[in-house]
């Protein structure tokens, strides 16, 4: 199965979001592996999404005897280097779930690393750059001040702990290296306004216990469902379609392939927790950037689809957002509109909250959707955006 065409979506692309999948992407891997590449787009993408270590091993598994080697070569040292970085990382959660293991603190892993130990087998086989880690309330200061003392500090962006008084995660760390990570200490999933009815009571509740060999022993991570629902909200809440797409498809494709998900506990997780759009749009964006077959009646049972005159242009948009084309959109209201056409809010039970609610603390820091980079535009730039971009989502022309 190919990815829906009337996306127009790049063929490297398309190359790179296949590579998260598993082995039901090979026979489209190799026929785009068979036509003529911009390999810097490939080598663009991959970087971007932290990807180069699955993204070589695909190739050269399936690839044949004509392909240029200044890609492979150039894909291999970006490789080596995620990898490093990666078994760095891994090295670091272990020793610091030992510690919080001597001190009789539970912790439940969250997204990538819990993907990582139970799905995807390493570190490199799902990467990452932040570690997130549930803990209960009443000893999160105090994980907080033991992480400080095991090699993580403070960031330097400008950022307090005021801003995170009432959020779901403590004021984030960095890791003293400069290798980039970030420790997140969570005590819930989302901040206290959230409309979502999916709490950390509710990962505590049905938390697995896991055992790595060779490392310190035991962790915590959330049920199979537990932890494709997150993925979907981290994806399509969170990060408003905006960030993560290539580890999306990969956590999808990894969850979708246990044979104990059941696709009725999906729809009935999503509806309860008022995320049938967020999972729907998911799973639909997944589909489209890659063709991977989803189980029968999981889309169909969230009972959520739009008319195709609006899937197909929301579809093209959410594309746009995986890519990371930012410059695309012609306005900030533009994407939070195209946004609420997906997840239709109100219909959805979330009142007049919406991801960017509260968002402004940051404002003079960062913008952490990504929704204000044509800010400064001038007007008639952003009335072109606009028209441009609107005629590339309802008619699949170029932006």
């Amino acid at each position: 199965m190919v990815a829906d065409n009337r996306l127009s979506l790049p063929l490297e692309a398309r190359l790179v979001f296949l590579s998260a999948g598993g082995t039901w992407a090979d026979p489209e891997i190799r026929r785009l592996l068979a036509t003529p590449l911009r390999w810097p787009a490939v080598l663009a993408l991959s970087r971007r999404e932290g990807a180069t270590p699955i993204v070589l091993a695909r190739i050269r598994e399936l690839s044949g005897p004509d392909l240029p080697t200044e890609p492979l070569t150039a894909l291999q040292r970006l490789a080596e280097v995620q990898e490093f970085r990666m078994a760095l990382l891994e090295e670091r959660l272990s020793t610091f779930l030992g510690a919080l293991e001597e001190r009789r603190i539970p912790a439940v892993l969250l997204k990538g690393a819990a993907i990582a130990w139970t799905k995807a087998g390493a570190f490199h086989q799902r990467p990452m750059g932040d570690l997130d880690v549930l803990v209960p309330e009443a000893e999160a200061g105090r994980v907080h001040e033991l992480a400080l003392t095991m090699g993580w500090t403070t960031p330097g962006r400008g950022l307090t702990p005021e801003m995170y008084q009432d959020l779901h995660h403590l004021l984030p760390l960095d890791a003293s290296d400069g290798l980039g990570f970030g420790l997140e200490i969570h005590t819930e999933l989302f901040p206290g306004w959230s409309p979502l009815r999916f709490s950390a009571g509710d990962v505590w509740r049905d938390a697995e216990r896991i055992v790595r060999p060779g490392s310190f022993g035991a962790a915590l991570v959330p049920s199979l469902h537990h932890q494709l629902l997150h993925t979907c909200l981290h994806f399509a809440w969170s990060h408003c379609f905006g960030r993560g797409a290539w580890r999306m498809v990969r956590d999808v494709d990894l969850l979708l392939a246990d044979p104990r998900l059941d696709p009725a506990t999906v729809v009935r997780d999503a509806k309860e927790a008022r995320a049938g759009t967020c999972v729907y749009w998911t799973l639909a964006l997944m589909r489209a950037l890659t063709g991977r077959p989803l189980p029968d009646g999981l889309l169909e049972g969230l009972d959520v689809s739009p008319p195709d005159l609006l899937r197909v242009p929301l579809l093209r948009h959410l594309a746009e957002e995986a890519q990371g084309n930012r410059g695309t959109p012609g306005t900030r209201r533009l994407r939070r509109t195209l946004w609420a056409m997906a997840i239709r809010p109100r219909r959805s039970g979330h009142g007049r909250v919406r991801p960017w609610t509260g968002a402004e603390r940051w404002a003079a820091v960062a913008d952490p959707f990504g929704l204000d980079r044509d800010a400064g535009n001038r007007l008639s730039l952003r009335l072109r955006g606009f028209f441009g971009y609107s005629a590339h989502v309802l008619l699949g022309r170029g932006a």
